[in-house]
């Protein structure tokens, strides 16, 4: 079983670090990690972040399956970080 959408399959080593359920949680890995981490993170989800929003609009937010909600965290740290950038 893969953690994403096979789809997404190439952007499963981010989920551990990024894909983290609340925004407080998300907040304190982006102060807890370097610039490094966040461009690493960066150039993983942006060329691929239309394609996940797409893949994601089919599902309503109160019952995505476990890894389209894996990658909707992805989505939503990566908004929440972009402007750092």
């Amino acid at each position: 079983m893969t953690a994403l959408p096979s789809l997404f399959a190439d952007l499963e080593p981010l989920v551990a670090d990024w894909a983290l359920p609340t925004e407080d949680q998300r907040l304190r890995r982006r102060w807890a990690c370097g610039p490094n981490d966040f461009r690493v993170f960066y150039d993983a989800m942006q060329p691929r972040l239309g394609e996940a929003i797409a893949h994601l609009d089919q599902y309503p937010l109160d019952d995505m399956p476990d890894d389209a909600r894996r990658l909707f965290r992805l989505s939503l740290a990566f908004a929440e970080m972009a402007a750092h950038v």
